[in-house]
């Protein structure tokens, strides 16, 4: 499970979180070092764990919220000549 959020949630469930990372999901569950994971809808299929999985619960909206953004000081965007730039 990703930290923050996912982290408090699964306390607050009396689970005991893991940080790992996405792709040690199959040998955790696999092997019964851990019992779920949090992820979004679409992740189980490509990491291949639906075989693995007994039980799913979706969260209309899902847990995890991101956002990101891209910064550029306008005078040395500006200095970039327009065909490297697109």
């Amino acid at each position: 499970m990703g930290g923050g959020v996912g982290n408090d949630l699964a306390r607050n469930l009396g689970a005991v979180p893991m940080l790992k990372s996405a792709t040690e999901s199959y040998e955790l569950l696999s092997s019964g070092i851990a019992d779920g994971v949090f992820f979004p809808k679409d992740s189980p299929l490509s990491f291949k764990l639906i075989p693995l999985i007994k039980h799913a619960t979706y969260v209309p909206g899902g847990l995890y919220n991101v956002s990101f953004a891209w910064v550029a000081n306008a005078e040395k965007w500006s200095r970039i000549s327009a065909a490297t730039a697109s």
